[in-house]
């Protein structure tokens, strides 16, 4: 009777393996893509009493994929890199001309500047600031509110070429690179060399014009003895 029971039992099993191992393998070719498939596993497993066989489908949804994930790309913006003093714009304020007085016979106070030389025409004299004639007639006049010698912006002297002294009488014989030597009331000696010569009229305004550069003008009347033009000279600082 025990013998009996055993082989019932073990018949059950036999037939409840092979029907595991013939699910297990059926498996459509159609639904399987990148590793992963339809296929649903059996798993089957004996009651407590040994006799009734138990079968559990675990759907291949539930099972863990195995496809491959594509790898990702992560971009990083490139960072602006910023000086770090960065400079500090500046300027420098340049001369204010004064106007020409309304009277050029008045009397100025008598101001000077230093001294300027012109080696190539003979000119050796004290420099004198002021536009009044009676300034001009004591020798080279800077015209006030230009720039000091040595002074970023535009210097200009004025002088007479008959009267008085005519320190300016050769100015038309001045040729580029003619070096004129202005020395301040400090001693300090400043080189401008001459760039070049014009003639205009008698009211240019435009020869004062102050530069951002060192630079100086020299100016009179012309021709000598007439007021029907100015002759003026264009000068550079060397030194």
């Amino acid at each position: 009777m025990h013998v009996s029971r055993l082989r019932t039992a073990l018949a059950a099993l036999a037939v409840t393996f092979a029907a595991v191992v013939v699910t297990a393998c059926d498996t459509n070719p159609d639904d399987t893509t990148r590793g992963t498939g339809s296929t649903t596993t059996l798993t089957s497993t004996l009651d407590r009493n040994g006799s009734t066989p138990t079968t559990t489908i675990i759907p291949a949804e539930t099972l863990p994929s195995t496809a491959v994930s594509e790898p990702t790309t992560t971009t990083i913006a490139k960072a602006t890199v910023l000086p770090v003093n960065p400079p500090i714009p500046t300027t420098v304020p340049l001369p204010q001309p004064i106007a020409p007085p309304v009277d050029e016979n008045a009397t100025e106070p008598v101001v000077e500047r230093g001294r300027v030389a012109i080696p190539s025409i003979g000119i050796d004299a004290a420099l004198y600031e002021g536009l009044a004639l009676p300034t001009f007639d004591l020798g080279p006049s800077l015209w006030p509110g230009t720039a000091m010698p040595g002074q970023i912006g535009n210097m200009v002297i004025g002088g007479h070429r008959t009267s008085a002294n005519a320190d300016f009488r050769h100015l038309d014989q001045l040729v580029a690179g003619d070096e004129m030597l202005v020395t301040d009331n400090a001693g300090v000696q400043h080189t401008y060399a001459v760039d070049s010569i014009e003639y205009t009229d008698p009211f240019a305004g435009r020869i004062i014009h102050q530069t951002p550069r060192r630079t100086a003008t020299l100016y009179a009347c012309d021709p000598p003895g007439s007021v029907s033009r100015r002759i003026v000279v264009h000068l550079t600082y060397v030194g």
